[in-house]
């Protein structure tokens, strides 16, 4: 089944946090394939593990992306997972997971389709079961989206335990719970709603005023723009449930829902209610004016307090003619999204950090910081190729000596009496027919080491590589520069003082992860 001096590396997943310790469990999954490898004696080196995450795409899973990771790093030869569906049940995921690891030199044997992807019917047999494994998905999530829509037509509730100042409790005598309110929570929705409608304050400020005073969403988070706007727009506060048209009574594509009157009882008056609305559509028309200058390091620039992701922002300074100078700043995203009830503001100019980021990641690029790694990388992966060649080459050539040791004996023996003509001609032909078949393998795996050694990229090619990434950092425009820079960079750490010459920008895997720092540099 597999070559001799192969690695296996295992992949397990569950979809849900129960299915983790119950039933074929990731337990029962790993017992499966460890038998396998004992049967096959090759060594189980890698685990690699997704414990309550759904397969229906391939995004927050952070056991396949370490999975890849070590596959281009050459960690293991061929990865087994209990069934294809464990890996992905989204077909085109599926594809670009198998695709990657054969880039790697990587062979997937899946145990219950039996198949292997090196061959022409085991890639025939993963297509099939990707697009079963996907059809089965969506035809899941349909039965069960039904189900739930039509609970909520009748007036069910539906929220479970998502809805502030509300709570799902069991009941004996009602399978389906009862929903209470809790006072206290309810108490500080109705604050909410009147701080808006009556205070005129914002998503912001009011997010800051709760999170100053310790409290949480029901998801045990701190408040932000985002929730604060869920639950001035959230009609389960006058009594009712949310359920969806099927099929859209418009005809359009989009979603349409509808609204009904549910089990709860109401927390806000329709008159708060209607003003509120009024005011939430007042207050929310687009702005005339839009900022379209580019943040380059939005996702990769980090707060000093909190350490979340930074985000633009911008001033407005009046000049002695009348006009106004605008300021571009990056600015803690926890800040702008909850209030000041959380972290600083912590703005840092864009201008001065993109040049100081810039220039260190190019002086980084041109020298032998990125150069040595990457250098490495490539000897690295030509070895990882080229070892399983200089194994059956050594193999080879050893079959070869002792053939040859073997033919010369039998004449020794012909010459000293001891073996005839006949047996003599006889094994003489099938050992020479044996020298001939070593000798064409020898040459075919010498020709393969050769063309690898030949297809190895030169420290020189390397060197243009880095000048074309320098240049390509230098010429994108500005949504392919952000990329580009995503791809190369993990984090930018910035200290309290926000003095640039004491950050560290953290390479991402593409550039080993390297630190790069005016000590380094």
């Amino acid at each position: 089944m597999f070559l001799s001096g192969s690695r296996a590396a295992e992949y397990r997943r569950v979809s849900l946090e129960r299915q983790a310790t119950h039933g074929f469990s990731l337990q029962g999954q790993h017992e499966a394939i460890s038998k396998m490898c004992d049967a096959s004696r090759i060594p189980l080196v890698a685990d690699y593990v997704d414990a309550g995450i759904s397969g229906k795409d391939a995004t927050n899973r952070p056991g396949v992306d370490k999975m890849l990771r070590d596959a281009e790093r050459g960690h293991f030869d061929v990865l087994v997972v209990w069934s294809i569906s464990r890996l992905a049940r989204n077909f085109l995921d599926l594809l670009n997971i198998v695709e990657h690891l054969r880039h790697c030199g990587v062979r997937l044997y899946s145990l219950s389709e039996r198949f292997d992807s090196e061959t022409i019917q085991g890639r025939l047999m993963m297509q099939v079961h990707g697009i079963f494994a996907e059809f089965q998905r969506s035809v899941i999530a349909e039965n069960v989206s039904l189900t739930m829509n039509r609970k909520s037509r009748r007036g069910d509730w539906n929220a479970g335990n998502n809805v502030w100042g509300y709570r799902l409790s069991s009941n004996p005598l009602d399978p389906k719970g009862t929903i209470v309110i809790v006072p206290e929570e309810a108490d500080w929705v109705r604050r909410v709603f009147k701080w808006y409608a009556e205070d005129s304050l914002g998503y912001k400020a009011i997010a800051s005023r709760l999170n100053r005073e310790g409290l949480n969403t029901v998801n045990g988070k701190r408040f932000s723009v985002a929730s604060i706007r869920n639950i001035l727009r959230n009609r389960n506060y006058l009594g009712e449930v949310k359920y969806r048209e099927w099929p859209d009574p418009s005809g359009q594509k989009t979603t349409a829902f509808g609204w009904t009157q549910g089990p709860q009882p109401p927390l806000i008056e329709p008159a708060l209610w209607d003003k509120v609305q009024a005011s939430l559509q007042k207050r929310s028309a687009i702005p005339s004016k839009q900022i379209q200058r580019p943040f380059p390091l939005v996702g990769v620039l980090k707060c000093p307090s909190c350490g979340k992701g930074m985000i633009p922002g911008h001033t407005k300074s009046p000049r002695k003619d009348g006009t106004f100078r605008v300021n571009f700043y990056y600015v803690c995203g926890t800040y702008n999204n909850q209030g000041a009830g959380t972290c600083k503001r912590n703005a840092v100019l864009a201008d001065a950090i993109e040049d100081w980021f810039f220039k260190r990641l190019h002086v980084a690029l041109e020298g032998t910081l990125a150069f040595e790694p990457l250098s490495r990388a490539v000897q690295d992966r030509l070895d990882h190729r080229t070892q399983p060649l200089r194994r059956e080459l050594l193999q080879v050539s050893h079959s070869l000596a002792d053939t040859e040791t073997e033919i010369r004996k039998q004449m020794l023996s012909f010459e000293s009496g001891e073996l005839d003509a006949a047996t003599l001609s006889e094994s003489s032909g099938r050992l020479k027919a044996h020298l001939l078949q070593f000798r064409q393998e020898k040459e075919r795996l010498e020709t393969e080491m050769a063309e690898a050694q030949r297809q190895r990229i030169s420290d020189k090619q390397i060197r243009e590589a880095l000048a074309v990434l320098r240049s390509l950092l230098q010429d994108q425009p500005p949504g392919r520069q952000q990329e580009l820079i995503r791809l190369l960079v993990e984090r930018i750490d910035l200290v309290s003082n926000r003095n640039f010459s004491q950050a560290v920008i953290h390479g991402s895997p593409a550039l080993f992860q390297i630190p790069i720092s005016e000590e380094v540099l």
